[in-house]
């Protein structure tokens, strides 16, 4: 925030941009990521006692972290970071959050070998995006394991890595083509890719984890919107995590 204030014409006249970052609006589950990347900093967990709960005393210091950010942000109504990463690429911001496979295009740009990165605040980031998995009802047990077993292959999975996915495979770092393109890539390996993603509670039950990104995310951009006080906002969630436990978490035994 002190970074964003410093690159912001709002807070430094002598800014050479108008704004420090971008903060995306316009999808609640996008915007819920801005508020769990704080929270995470501050707490480990979404859960006190094996029950959904947000730290109500972090919580509210991670809401007021983000309402500073939002008065000197450029605000997008967008669905997604394309927009967000495209003003990091023209320099109309200089600081960007975001999933680190969003670098990829930068990696290619006019601004690669001027490009910067940290790991977030607090050194627990989120994880995201998506996985390959079998189904265990599946009658092509076979086909999948032969699928997966063409898709491990080095030269494969290097190709796969080039296209701006993620792998946990340490041989990628022997790839120096790779490493040239995405210098992040060796600090996400020196951190062992630490991170979090809440799907399972300490109990082993299902976590609807994008019904409730979608509820905070909402009620975050209410926040950010309106008056209402940090308590009120962090109590509704807490009120809605409780009211909807049990749909909101399933036995996977």
């Amino acid at each position: 925030n002190s970074i964003v204030q410093f690159f912001s014409e709002n807070k430094n006249s002598l800014s050479p941009t108008s704004y420090g970052t971008a903060l995306v609006l316009g999808d609640e589950e996008v915007l819920a990521t801005e508020f769990f990347i704080r929270y995470y900093a501050l707490s480990a967990s979404l859960f006190e006692l094996n029950s959904l709960k947000l730290d109500v005393i972090k919580s509210i210091d991670v809401l007021i972290n983000l309402k500073t950010l939002f008065l000197s942000a450029k605000l997008l109504e967008d669905k997604w970071w394309s927009n967000a990463v495209n003003m990091l690429e023209n320099k109309t911001i200089p600081m960007l959050i975001i999933y680190m496979n969003h670098f990829f295009h930068l990696s290619h740009a006019e601004l690669s070998p001027s490009l910067g990165f940290a790991p977030v605040p607090g050194d627990m980031p989120l994880f995201g995006g998506g996985s390959l998995v079998i189904s265990k009802h599946t009658v092509h047990k076979q086909e999948c394991i032969q699928f997966l077993s063409w898709f491990m292959q080095d030269e494969i999975h290097d190709q796969y890595v080039m296209l701006g996915g993620n792998s946990a495979r340490k041989n990628i770092l022997s790839n120096q083509e790779i490493i040239k393109t995405m210098p992040w890539l060796p600090l996400a390996y020196e951190k062992e890719f630490n991170g979090i993603r809440e799907n399972i509670n300490p109990l082993g039950f299902s976590v609807n984890l994008r019904k409730i990104e979608f509820f905070i995310g909402k009620m975050v951009k209410k926040y950010l919107f309106s008056h209402l006080s940090e308590e009120q906002v962090i109590g509704e969630i807490n009120r809605y995590l409780s009211e909807n436990e049990a749909e909101l978490m399933q036995s996977i035994s």
